[in-house]
């Protein structure tokens, strides 16, 4: 799609033009970057090793406070 240049800054946000348009191939780099993968990864295993050792506590402690009273 072809159009002029518009001066002020009032411009589709839907403007699907080559101007405003990134090239394929950027976004998927963007998208794969393994270093980002990597980092929600890493992220989800800390929260989920988290909430599993919060609910292993709370269904265990009282067990182990009791073991450890008697």
């Amino acid at each position: 799609m072809r159009h002029e240049v518009i001066s002020t800054k009032l411009h589709p946000l839907d403007c699907q033009c080559d101007l405003h348009r990134e090239p394929l191939v950027q976004r998927w780099a963007r998208a794969a970057d393994p270093a980002d993968e990597l980092d929600a990864i890493r992220k989800g295993l800390i929260a989920g090793t988290w909430v599993a050792g919060v609910l292993a506590g709370a269904k265990y402690a009282p067990t182990v406070i009791d073991w450890l009273c008697s």
